[in-house]
């Protein structure tokens, strides 16, 4: 079918759904001479994703709003280590004279007053109505923000900034039972997810049904639901997303989105969600010292929806976006322009010193950083705002770095104008050390791919970026002052994986056949490429595994591109002029197969006691045959992977999410099944169902 063909499909079902106009931006003949255009450069691949009619309406009205990371054709030349005097970064260091240190809500509501008669005069009025504003959804009766209480086995590692301690370090339940913890980042700083294990208790989020199970898992063999939290409410669309467990505290996080009079539009109500100020992110905060009645001790919402969020201890990061109602009546908009905090039923704006309005910027939406202790009796916030939002999120528990796509500086560089497709980064950064301070912020050029794109060490701020002209690495210090920069990396390609540790940077970049590269950063001014290695395919994600060794999860390929087989390689990097790959698991079963892990960093385990490490493993059979899906446990052997274990539930259709452990025992979890398994033999001990009525237990 002729690529015309399907919009047309997708327009005149969206055409037939509303009584309203659609903009001429989503006509066929447009989309497709916009396509044509341009060549669009992936972020991330989602192999066999099925995508619903809703999701087709929002991640077209996303393309036009946010844009569509680009990338030039390819130019000649490798990477150069560019002089500091020399480099094209704009960077902003926010000293006192260089933003808007607001003092008064007058002078917010002035700024955003003159932001609307701007938007209001440029052809930018057709994304905003796109976007929820004068064309699909225009509201011209909406409210401010209601007051009121806040949302009550056959055979064949991301963890620590410390080169594979992730590996080694022993973790023990209260009990003294081994257990998987949350694959993350850095070592230390926790991360919410939809799993989370202390030995005895699973604790789950079923997020279609907006619920949470605490399951006892002390006999594996007879796995018993402890208690069920219904996180849905009568008045607010609220859906819990992640979660955390620190000692006898468990955390929520929850998505909500007020009531509107667009309601009934289904479709366009996501759309309006997202932006308008009817969405908040709410933390509740339960009390679990008895696993079978936990307690709400008390809730947090912040306006805006979540970008992320980290724990450091007991100590709760909440990295939110809100989105200014620009296209609102005046009187509205004013209500509206400055993010609000509901703590005890009481709504409160931000503090207008705790504002900041970025010099020279053309945004309308608030980065909002939201501190609190999870231990205290209830909600009090530490707060700051700056008008620029976000994309990526890193924190080590001393910095907090955001990166945010900037699709409005446009830059000159050797006299000629930068292209779309030459987008930057504006990198934010705060000091967490005991509180929230705003540090500034600098442009970087390119794209990031996710959070493990940048990171802070010895006193410095490394960020990866794709552009128009290769990718790129950035050095700043902590005066967001550019030190040393790396161009050139890869012309033509996209960065697919990064990975930062310690001095040393590793970036796996993809057309064709996947080149793994080794950057020194030993010397901030001047990073260099070390060493590099071409093989067929490519890796999305980059573990450490020991200080020498490097796993990579990904594609199989050919010379001629990727073939859609799962492969984890393992990586000898102990010659960092030249690294090898020293062995492969490939998963050539079914016509596709791919891991969650690939496309999340969490759903990677490792077994810290064995040095092994599993990854749940999907493949997808066209045709009438089902799906298969399984996790594969593997390790290595005299420098080799081997599969140590395959865990495979009865209903093998869906899509395996995460995998862990406790004890001798290995648990799966997908939407609808968690499985316990014998971890030496891969026989099953018990499952517990899910479904639209209830909990199933099959023993």
């Amino acid at each position: 079918m002729k690529k015309q063909e399907n919009y047309k499909d997708i327009y005149k079902a969206l055409k037939d759904d509303t009584d309203f106009p659609l903009p001429e931006t989503l006509a066929p003949d447009a989309i497709v001479k916009t396509v044509a255009s341009v060549r669009v450069q992936p972020k991330k691949r989602h192999t066999a994703r099925y995508a619903s009619l809703a999701a087709a309406l929002v991640l077209v009205t996303l393309a036009g709003v946010v844009g569509i990371r680009l990338t030039n054709a390819p130019q000649n030349g490798g990477a150069v280590s560019v002089p500091k005097t020399a480099q094209n970064v704009q960077t902003v260091a926010e000293t006192e004279d260089e933003y808007l240190r607001t003092a008064s809500y007058a002078e917010i509501e002035s700024f955003f007053l003159d932001r609307q008669k701007t938007y209001r005069t440029k052809s930018y009025a057709d994304d905003m109505a796109m976007f929820g504003g004068g064309v699909w959804i225009f509201n011209e009766k909406s409210a401010t923000p209601e007051s009121g209480a806040a949302p009550g086995s056959n055979g064949s590692g991301n963890g620590s900034v410390d080169v594979g301690s992730d590996i080694t370090d022993s973790k023990l339940s209260a009990s003294g039972t081994a257990h998987g913890e949350t694959n993350t980042q850095v070592d230390g700083i926790d991360e919410a997810d939809i799993l989370k294990n202390d030995g005895n208790y699973l604790y789950l989020v079923r997020t279609q049904q907006s619920t949470v199970e605490i399951v006892d898992i002390r006999d594996p063999k007879n796995m018993q639901t402890a208690a069920q939290i219904d996180c849905t409410a009568e008045s607010e669309r609220r859906t819990v997303r992640e979660l955390y467990v620190y000692g006898d505290t468990m955390v929520l996080l929850c998505d909500v989105y007020a009531g509107t009079e667009n309601a009934e539009k289904g479709l366009y109500d996501v759309c309006y969600a997202y932006a308008s100020e009817n969405m908040k992110t709410v933390a509740e905060i339960y009390d679990v010292s008895d696993r079978t009645a936990p307690r709400l001790r008390f809730d947090y919402a912040v306006d805006g929806g979540q970008l992320s969020s980290r724990m450091d201890g007991s100590t709760l990061l909440l990295i939110t976006s809100y989105n200014v109602p620009i296209y609102k009546n005046e009187e509205d908009m004013k209500n509206a322009c400055v993010p609000c905090t509901y703590e005890a039923g009481e709504k409160t704006r931000f503090p207008a010193e705790n504002i900041r309005i970025v010099s020279g910027t053309d945004s309308t939406a608030y980065l909002t950083v939201s501190r609190l202790d999870t231990q205290a009796d209830k909600a009090e916030a530490q707060t700051k705002a700056v008008l620029g939002g976000g994309n990526e999120v890193y924190c080590d528990g001393e910095n907090l770095l955001v990166a945010q796509a900037d699709y409005t500086a446009m830059q000159k560089e050797n006299g000629r104008e930068v292209s779309s497709a030459e987008i930057g980064t504006r990198l934010y950064t705060f000091d967490i050390k005991g509180g929230v301070a705003y540090k500034g912020s600098a442009q970087v050029k390119g794209t990031t791919l996710n959070q493990f794109s940048m990171d802070s060490f010895g006193g410095y701020y490394r960020i990866a970026t794709t552009a128009g002209d290769g990718s790129l690495v950035t050095v700043l210090n902590k005066n967001l002052e550019t030190v040393g920069e790396l161009r050139g990396i890869a012309k033509g390609e996209s960065i697919y994986a990064a990975r930062f540790m310690g001095d040393t940077a590793y970036l796996v970049t993809f057309r064709q056949t996947d080149p793994l590269f080794i950057i020194d950063l030993s010397d901030p001014a001047a990073p260099k490429v070390t060493g590099e290695l071409k093989i067929p395919g490519f890796s999305n994600y980059l573990h450490p595994y020991s200080e020498n060794l490097l796993i990579g999860i990904g594609q199989d390929g050919t010379a001629s591109g990727a073939n859609n087989k799962l492969k984890i390689s393992l990586f000898d990097v102990s010659d960092k002029k030249h690294p090898q790959e020293i062995s492969q698991a490939l998963y050539s079963g079914g016509s596709v197969s791919v891991s969650a892990a690939q496309n999340t960093h969490k759903a990677f385990l490792s077994v810290r006691e064995s040095g092994e490490f599993a990854v749940p493993v999907q493949e997808i059979i066209y045709g009438n045959a089902a799906n298969v899906s399984y996790a594969s446990m593997l390790t290595v052997q005299e420098g080799k992977l081997c599969i140590t274990g395959t865990y495979k539930p009865r209903d093998g259709e869906h899509e395996i999410e995460r995998v862990t452990y406790a004890g001798d025992t290995v648990y799966t979890l997908s939407w609808n099944t968690l499985t316990a398994f014998d971890k030496a033999t891969g026989e099953i001990l018990s499952e517990i169902v899910y479904n639209s009525t209830g909990n199933v237990v099959i023993k």
